[in-house]
């Protein structure tokens, strides 16, 4: 009688591991499985998961700083988003990555939200993957990350990814996949600037890193009211200096790499704004 049960376990072990192969289906492929973005050279999520549909699917990358016109500063850090819908479904997978023209990673990717992880494929790319099955919030899939913008030369940027809609049958059966791109070009840090009524004679400032320089400044100038703005025109930091110096450090005004407005008035009125490029200090 042992001997019939050892065999009845050994055949019922044989059956599932054929199950297994046969069907595609993989209990790991809950965790993620890199290398399935659609970027060039890649398959799907796709090659095993199908048979399910939506009739309004969707999905978006956006970021803060904003790619505008589909374009990224050098070394600057972006706060992405990625946002998706597809019909009644509300648990996704995940894989993402981003590449230069040469099909190579390009930039840092970084951060990833709760529910995902950095992983390497099998190629060696790096890829933002499901670590399991990710809940969607009203019918919509939200999930963020950094990403360290490559530096200058790096010419274009194209984030591809896949996501995977299921229906939670442990199987690949009943599952809608759907695939997006958002390409970027490399914009310039533009060094030209405006000023409401520069007076360059009077005072001016450049930044350098996350320093705030002060040059040329007459003496009649101080007190000088220094005031650090967001591209949006909110109010990051503010400050008086009644006595001559010639920076202000910002360790703990400047958050995020990238574009900032500053605007000065001396003791005599005299108003300069402009935008500089400042670098968060990790």
């Amino acid at each position: 009688m042992k001997y019939f049960s050892y065999k009845l376990i050994t055949l019922s072990l044989f059956i599932l591991f054929s199950f297994s192969l046969t069907t595609g289906f993989s209990p790991l492929n809950s965790n993620g499985k890199a290398g399935f973005t659609g970027s060039p050279g890649e398959a799907k999520c796709s090659n095993c998961h199908s048979g399910g549909s939506a009739s309004v699917f969707g999905s978006s990358l956006t970021a803060v700083p904003a790619f505008t016109n589909n374009q990224y500063l050098p070394d600057s850090i972006y706060t992405v988003t990625l946002q998706a819908n597809a019909g009644s479904f509300t648990k996704f997978g995940l894989a993402l990555e981003c590449l230069n023209a040469s099909s190579a990673n390009t930039g840092t990717l970084q951060n990833p939200s709760p529910g995902t992880t950095l992983v390497n494929a099998g190629n060696g790319r790096k890829n933002i993957i499901h670590a399991a099955p990710l809940l969607t919030n009203n019918g919509v899939l939200q999930v963020s990350f950094t990403w360290k913008a490559p530096s200058a030369g790096a010419g274009l940027s194209t984030f591809y990814y896949c996501l995977n809609a299921v229906n939670g049958n442990n199987n690949t059966s009943g599952d809608f996949v759907f695939s997006n791109l958002l390409s970027l070009t490399e914009g310039s840090i533009n060094t030209n600037t405006t000023g409401i009524t520069q007076h360059n004679a009077a005072f001016d400032c450049y930044g350098y890193q996350n320093t705030l320089y002060f040059k040329s400044v007459a003496a009649d100038a101080w007190p000088l009211q220094v005031s650090i703005l967001g591209l949006n025109g909110g109010l990051l930091a503010h400050t008086t200096f009644t006595t001559y110096t010639d920076r202000w450090v910002l360790n703990d005004v400047i958050k995020t790499t990238g574009f900032y407005s500053v605007r000065i008035e001396s003791a005599t009125g005299k108003r300069l704004q402009k935008l500089l490029y400042l670098e968060h200090s990790f």
